[in-house]
């Protein structure tokens, strides 16, 4: 199998995993309906607990949003009146 087209894969597997690409750290594999990688979803607060067609999480609107690296939503505090968005753990 070529993982390179699967989205938030980590590595190729060995030749003889050939079921499965080993997903970034956050992600976990799933094989159908589709070959993905997707976020876990259910256990982030700031996300509805679904999961969109790239495997990212469905975030709270309007002020959190999807982080690749991270796996989670994170606040956006860009997007909040009167914040600071230089403060740490947001996303802008």
């Amino acid at each position: 199998m070529d993982c390179a087209g699967v989205t938030n894969t980590g590595t190729t597997p060995p030749g003889d995993q050939l079921e499965a690409c080993a997903c970034a750290a956050g992600y976990t594999w799933i094989a159908k309906p589709t070959l993905l990688c997707v976020a876990n979803c259910a256990s982030d607060p700031n996300s509805s607990g679904t999961v969109d067609g790239n495997g990212r999480c469905v975030c709270t609107p309007p002020h959190f949003e999807f982080n690749d690296t991270e796996a989670k939503c994170k606040i956006n505090c860009g997007t909040v009146p009167n914040a600071d968005p230089n403060i740490p753990g947001t996303v802008n």
